[in-house]
């Protein structure tokens, strides 16, 4: 297997994610675009591609064999993580009655309690569910190595742990997580797209509409786009609402970056984005204090959209020096683990790569 070019992978991703992005203005009146954002957001994947360069040319470092049994491992935490995601449910619905109210009345319960430690749910369970995305790259990585059924079922059942944590909250982090990692996976192994794979891929998409949906009693989207309609530079007929709320919500970012930094909207964070799991654990069981939330303010691209980019996050919590040395360290980390073939830690950086234009996945804890 050849090392994967990850760094003009990033170069090609990037290229094509603002050609994407600057099409919308072709059927949205988005805000014009500040120039100095625009090279602020470029210059991150420019240091990011400067680092993964730069560590695709360090050597490789000596491996060793540590004997152990990885489907033990595996096995393990799935049977650890079912019995945490079923407590993590019987929580939730001690506090909400039933599975049904908690079902008819979502979008309200999502209101409250996404981004909150409210006690429905104990922290300790959901650091222990979300090690299922871990397990969920290795058995992806296993059946590669070994194509035994076993892995494909694991995988499924692994991926069926993570829809069901994302519905305790309504949202699909977990499973955009999933669907990265599996285009990851892809692109990793150089596997070419099939029409099998393509017709995955769009029932991925599907499940991963569904807590939406399910929060939005069904509505086609339309809560979503309700807001975006009256900025429409075409008409679009109801049925590709669907289309239409997936590219406002990863291509839209750059012009939420574009405008807060024009209205000079970005408070300082002092690392708080960046480092918000260290920050949430300190909170959480040494100081006591509440979470920080990653619920952003709205700004006005002209609808109403709070989602960033990884990139505000860094410039808000450490200036352009942050995005430069941020971008080139993790640059660095990526190149050097893609030269050493560290094939589950691979899936999960293209996962993080697939991100970055909407959040930084480090970030979630």
């Amino acid at each position: 297997m050849k090392i994967f070019p990850i760094n003009k992978f990033i170069i090609y991703f990037i290229i094509c994610y603002l050609i994407i992005s600057f099409l919308g203005n072709f059927f949205l009146d988005y805000l014009t675009l500040n120039f100095l954002a625009l090279l602020i957001f470029i210059s991150f994947y420019f240091y990011l591609y400067i680092g993964a360069s730069f560590g695709l040319l360090m050597p490789k470092i000596k491996r060793y064999s540590i004997i152990f049994n990885l489907n033990l491992v595996i096995y393990f935490f799935l049977i650890i993580i079912t019995v945490t995601t079923i407590l993590s449910w019987k929580c939730l619905i001690r506090k909400f009655g039933s599975l049904g109210f908690i079902l008819l009345n979502s979008s309200e319960i999502r209101a409250n309690t996404i981004g909150k430690d409210d006690g429905t749910i104990p922290v300790i369970l959901t650091y222990i569910n979300s090690i299922v995305y871990s397990i969920f790259i290795m058995c992806l990585v296993l059946f590669k190595k070994n194509y035994q059924k076993k892995y494909i079922l694991l995988t499924v059942y692994s991926f069926i742990l993570i829809f069901i944590n994302d519905l305790l909250y309504f949202g699909r982090v977990g499973l955009i997580f999933s669907m990265f990692c599996f285009l990851g996976y892809f692109f990793y192994y150089n596997i070419k797209f099939k029409i099998k794979y393509i017709i995955l891929i769009i029932i991925l998409v599907i499940i991963i509409s569904l807590p939406r949906l399910i929060r939005g009693n069904f509505d086609n989207f339309t809560a979503t786009v309700s807001d975006i309609t009256p900025h429409y530079k075409i008409d679009i007929p109801p049925y590709y609402n669907f289309a239409v709320s997936y590219y406002i919500y990863y291509f839209s970012p750059i012009y939420a970056f574009s405008e807060t930094l024009i209205n000079n909207d970005l408070k300082p964070t002092y690392g708080s984005k960046t480092f918000t799991p260290v920050y949430n654990f300190i909170n959480r069981f040494i100081i006591k204090n509440d979470r920080i939330s990653l619920i952003d303010e709205y700004a006005y691209i002209p609808f109403r959209y709070n989602i960033y980019s990884i990139v505000k996050d860094l410039y808000t919590d450490f200036g352009y020096l942050g995005i430069f040395l941020f971008a080139l360290i993790m640059g660095i980390f990526i190149g050097f683990s893609f030269k050493n073939r560290f094939h589950t830690l691979n899936i999960f950086l293209f996962s993080w790569f697939f991100y970055t234009p909407i959040y930084n996945l480090i970030s979630f804890g």
